[in-house]
């Protein structure tokens, strides 16, 4: 049986990190490829450096990781980039005239999946592994995560490469707390891992995702730094 070539975006976030140990898992580290792409957020820095740790720490090889750039297409004081990042839970944050959170990129998630199937065909993948959750697709925060979305992505990625790729999105339908669960199963280092938009040195507790990230973390007895907890 031949095992297929795996492409995983990976921003060296949570659920991303725990996507990429699934794929080792299921394909061999020599299988899997990640894919990282800068469109210019504050976080970037951070995160690329998360990202090689977590790469190293489950010992894909460095030409299996790839990074682009691409040109950042929203307001230039977009939170992510320049702007204020709203606090506290996404259930509470202030909404866009469309109904979404104020950090969301407009239609981010299909750009990048665009970029990824055409750089995954030209590279001879077979999947491209993407985690979005339900969480973020929870009240319209990111519509660009949910499950009417990704089924059109799905379609669009194999009908648009000729059938050659198939997009995976394993955790559609996972809480992060589920997500969580899975990565402690499969060892993943939470501690290497980066999810804040403020894009500090460390997490800053209070953004949409860093709260997100300390439930599901707290989910199995880890705080947000991905340490173990007191007790």
């Amino acid at each position: 049986m031949t095992l297929p070539k795996i492409m995983v975006l990976h921003s060296g976030g949570l659920d991303s990190s725990v996507l990429l140990a699934t794929a080792i898992h299921r394909s061999g580290v020599d299988n899997v490829y990640t894919l990282s792409i800068n469109y210019g957020s504050k976080q970037n820095d951070v995160e690329r450096l998360a990202a090689s740790r977590v790469r190293d720490a489950m010992g894909l090889a460095t030409d299996h990781a790839i990074e682009y750039t691409a040109p950042f297409w929203g307001d230039a004081l977009h939170p992510l980039v320049k702007g204020e990042v709203p606090q506290g839970d996404y259930s509470i944050q202030e909404r866009n005239e469309i109904g979404t959170v104020k950090t969301y990129v407009p239609f981010r998630n299909g750009i990048l999946l665009s970029l990824a199937a055409g750089i995954a065909l030209d590279k001879g993948m077979d999947v491209i592994a993407y985690g979005a959750h339900t969480w973020d697709a929870d009240n319209n925060c990111y519509p660009d995560c949910g499950v009417p979305f990704v089924q059109s992505m799905m379609s669009a990625v194999y009908e648009g490469t000729g059938h050659k790729l198939k997009l995976e999105v394993p955790f559609v339908q996972f809480t992060k707390e589920m997500i969580a669960q899975c990565g402690q199963r499969y060892n993943v280092p939470f501690d290497l891992t980066y999810s804040c938009y403020e894009g500090g040195i460390r997490h800053c507790g209070k953004c949409g995702t860093c709260i997100d990230r300390a439930k599901a973390l707290a989910s199995i007895g880890l705080d947000i730094e991905g340490n173990k907890l007191d007790g």
